[in-house]
This record gives structure tokens, sequence and C-alpha cells, in this order.
């Protein structure tokens, strides 16, 4: 494993765990299915080392919320259903609450979307930790190995730079 590829693996990790503190003390990580889907991947490519993180397609509403429903395409019941359960949400009738957050869901979008996402806005789950200052930490780190390696470089007459 090259130094760069060592640094990309540690930042992957670093930034995973961040996005899963910050789901956790936000309160949406009820199931925890979201969470555990995220994951970081280092890949190299002749010269070009990457890192990607991924997760859940719908990761991204944890940010933005959903929008209200389009004419045919509902939230799905049995996902309400299994997030109030997840969520240990206090009724005598689960079914009865999912539905009602169904339907509301379906005509007004979700709390994080009327809070946050119509207005162009992120929760800051997720872009508290995805974004440039992360990024140019990463870079840095690389920067410092590069420096580091370039400093112990010798010349081909032997002098070096100290």
């Amino acid at each position: 494993m090259t130094a760069t590829e060592s640094i990309l693996t540690r930042a992957g990790a670093d930034v995973v765990q961040r996005l899963r503190d910050s789901m956790t003390q936000s309160g949406v990580n009820a199931t925890g299915n979201a969470s555990k889907s995220i994951r970081a991947d280092v890949f190299r490519n002749g010269t070009t080392t990457s890192l990607t993180v991924s997760a859940l397609r719908y990761i991204f509403t944890v940010e933005e919320g959903r929008k209200p429903s389009k004419p045919g395409k509902t939230v799905p019941y049995a996902k309400i259903l299994a997030w109030v359960r997840a969520k240990g949400l206090q009724t005598n009738d689960p079914q009865g609450l999912a539905w009602g957050i169904k339907k509301k869901i379906d005509k007004e979008g979700t709390l994080t979307y009327r809070r946050y996402g119509r207005y162009g806005r992120g929760s800051g789950i997720l872009s508290s930790v995805l974004n440039d200052r992360t990024i140019e930490d990463i870079l840095a780190r690389i920067g410092n190995i590069i420096a580091d390696a370039a400093l112990r470089t010798k010349f081909r007459d032997g002098s070096r730079i100290d």
C-alpha cells in the first residue's frame, strides 16, 4: 500500500465515522440502515488513487429531506412503519401513525425538506462532514507526504535538500 493509499484509507474511515456520528447526534439514525451503508473505498488505477464515499441511494434525504410525492409515486408505507417501530414512538396504533406520517410526507414532504430542502439548504447532517474543509485536510495530508519525500530525495550529484 502506498503512502497516498494509506492516507486515503485513514481519511475515508474518519469521514465514515464522522458521518455516522453526525447522523446519530441528529437523531436521524432510527433503523441504522443508512448509517451502516456508508463506506469508503480507495481505488488505484495506474498513477491515480482516489477515495470514494458511498451509501444507500436515499442518504441525501437525510440532508435535504424528501419532497412532496408526485402523482403515482408515494412514500413506501412499509418503510415508514419500520421507521415508526425502530424509533420507538409511543402509540397504541403504529400502523395508523405510520399511515398518517406517510400521507403528510406525500402531501408536504418530510420535516427536513420543509425546514431546509425547499430553500435549497441542507440540514448539515452530511454537509458538516462532506465539505471543502474535509477535502483540504486530506489534500494537506497528501501534500505533506509528497513534501517529506521530496526533502528526502537525493540528487544525482549526491547533494540533498534538507
